[in-house]
């Protein structure tokens, strides 16, 4: 399914347009000319300082190529696109963007093709998705072992914030949770005898229930406990500071910061022996999707677990899976 990114919503030519944009010097001077038409357009300062770049670059990578711009087709888009390696996201905004210059081009008197039209009929925008990335059975038996001696040495010691960092990886890991589930999900989520994270929904999920792995159950009972001797007072399971709490709205300061998830994760990871471009937080919900998966877990409960909307989710999933494990002997890697 291809997805469309609504930037610039069509306008008609106001009798007062600039007088750099004009089809002359869009065709002679295209820098010149887009951020003279831009500034006509109803959007936030910022947003035409975003478009004003991205257009810049484009223009640039042109200019080096010695391309002109009537002369662009969705070939040397993809080029581009290629050579910046940009995100799905990214592409997809460069190839509306440059559609909709192009269809004013087009409302002013150009006569050619449009390069971001052809671009999107030909889903240049999506790119080349990599290839999910899982643990094998090796990492994921050395991040196990160093959760589990992480939790006997830190609720001995209290320290608190290395408890927090151990059972906070051993819920993304073992429950499948994203960076931001994990910074916003409270202590009343948890079910810790039926083996449950509560979670609600968020725009890429829907409300459901994270089934938790042994070890990440005994990491979290151990966290529990060392919260409540420690009398910490957030009802965030994984507050940014000791001292923050009360049940009332949080702020900024109570609740960890994207950023310091992804590290904590990436530090953990690194502690256990794991390398490579793998080590990252969304390696490890991977993982926990590819542990299920080898217990046999049918795409229903794969939905449930992971909060997933639809079931084709769960089946490309599954397709993923299949292709590393392909490469890959599960078992004995």
């Amino acid at each position: 399914m291809q997805l469309t990114v609504s930037l610039l919503p069509p306008t008609p030519i106001h009798p007062s347009r600039d007088v750099f944009d004009s089809l002359e010097i869009w065709l002679t001077s295209p820098d010149i000319a887009f951020p003279s038409w831009l500034n006509q357009q109803p959007l936030k300062k910022t947003s035409k300082t975003v478009y004003n770049s991205m257009f810049r670059k484009w223009i640039a990578w042109l200019k080096l190529h010695g391309i002109r711009i009537n002369h662009v087709d969705e070939n040397h888009l993809r080029e581009f696109l290629d050579s910046e390696k940009l995100t799905k996201h990214h592409r997809q905004r460069y190839v509306r963007l440059i559609e909709q210059a192009f269809n004013h081009m087009a409302r002013i008197g150009y006569a050619g093709i449009n390069p971001g039209t052809r671009a999107g009929k030909r889903r240049i925008g999506e790119g080349e998705n990599d290839p999910m990335r899982f643990l094998d059975s090796a990492e994921r038996k050395m991040l196990v072992a160093l959760i589990e001696k992480r939790t006997e040495k830190y609720r001995e010691d209290q320290n608190w914030i290395e408890m927090r960092d151990t059972a906070l990886v051993a819920a993304m890991f073992g429950g499948g949770l994203r960076v931001s589930q994990a910074q916003a999900v409270t202590v009343n989520c948890m079910s810790i005898q039926e083996q449950w994270i509560s979670l609600r929904g968020e725009r890429r999920d829907r409300p459901h229930r994270a089934r938790l792995l042994p070890f990440a159950n005994e990491a979290l009972i151990a966290w529990l406990k060392l919260r409540r001797t420690l009398k910490l007072r957030s009802d965030l399971l994984f507050p940014a500071q000791r001292s923050a709490g009360g049940y009332k709205p949080k702020r900024a300061t109570e609740k960890m910061h994207a950023a310091s998830v992804y590290r904590r994760a990436e530090r953990l990871m690194t502690e256990a022996g794991i390398q490579g471009n793998r080590v990252c937080a969304q390696t490890l919900r991977n993982t926990y999707a590819a542990m299920l998966i080898e217990q046999g877990i049918n795409d229903d409960l794969i939905i449930e677990y992971m909060g997933f909307f639809k079931i084709c989710t769960a089946q490309r999933l599954r397709e993923a899976h299949e292709e590393w494990a392909n490469g890959k002997d599960v078992n004995k890697s």
